[in-house]
């Protein structure tokens, strides 16, 4: 049953931090900017500064939210890994200031620091606002934790 698969799959990494190791391309496999299928485009917002995939990491659980007082601004969280080898999560996300055209990927909210199960949202006067599940140290315990922003950069300290 789902209880029982629960039970045995703690929320918790088996594998300790470990920091973005530069990876090399492989097979010519690099892209930049988005993927156009006809009329659709697909932007990937886990990009390097020029806007390229990152070899090598993986995200999932995608929350996003949109400013209401300027669509523009958008801001997606995610559980980031640094390796596709390691289950070690971050609280990784981007923002957009063009609607989702391109994106700036900052990295994670506090690096090498265990987060999980984002969730993000907007309210009526363009903040946003990142709640996150987070651990101490010993992984004995999780917490919640909110952080804000109304620049859709998250450069702020968390409430």
């Amino acid at each position: 049953s789902f209880r029982e698969s629960a039970r045995r799959l703690p929320e918790r990494p088996s594998d300790p931090w470990m920091s973005r190791q530069p990876a090399a391309t492989a097979g010519g496999m690099e892209h930049c900017g988005p993927w156009l299928r006809g009329p659709f485009a697909s932007v990937q917002v886990n990009v390097d500064q020029a806007g390229c995939n990152i070899t090598g990491d993986a995200a999932n659980e995608p929350s996003i939210a949109v400013s209401a007082a300027d669509p523009a601004k958008i801001v997606i969280g995610f559980r980031q890994f640094d390796s596709v080898v390691s289950n070690f999560r971050q609280a990784g996300y981007a923002y957009s200031h063009d609607g989702g055209g391109s994106w700036t990927f900052p990295g994670t909210l506090i690096t090498g620091e265990f987060r999980s199960d984002p969730v993000l949202a907007a309210d009526a006067l363009g903040n946003i606002y990142y709640l996150s599940l987070v651990s101490d140290a010993d992984l004995s315990f999780f917490y919640c934790e909110l952080w804000r922003t109304s620049d859709a950069k998250l450069e702020c300290s968390h409430s």
